[in-house]
């Protein structure tokens, strides 16, 4: 009876604690709508950790964009340096890889869809 019950345990740990672990390099994504768009050279107020460190060259090649999404019941707004060249409007659906600033990711769109 004892050791059926320790096996029990033992499996019970190795079941929840095996799926609460995520790689560094797997935070996920994130589906949000695009609620501004800066113009160029120009950057945001806040979100200061999600900045990238940037030439005026490579500053001048695009924008930031601000992203909306639902993360539980937070409402939460993130700002992601996008080129020039993707053609991005206000409401457009955007999968954002990195939304939380967490370490040395910083967000970036890798898909969108028009409204």
């Amino acid at each position: 009876m004892k050791y059926s019950y320790l096996l029990y345990v033992g499996l019970v740990l190795i079941a929840t604690t095996g799926c609460s672990f995520n790689r560094p390099d797997d935070l996920g994504t994130q589906i949000g709508v695009v609620t501004e768009m800066l113009s160029v050279k120009t950057e945001p107020a806040i979100n200061t950790d999600c900045r990238i460190e940037m030439t005026p060259e490579r500053r001048a090649e695009g924008r930031y964009v601000e992203i909306q999404f639902r993360s539980y019941r937070l409402v939460r707004y993130i700002y992601v340096f996008v080129p020039t060249t993707t053609r991005l409007a206000k409401g457009d659906k955007v999968v954002v890889k990195h939304p939380y600033c967490v370490g040395t990711h910083i967000p970036e769109i890798v898909d969108f869809s028009a409204k």
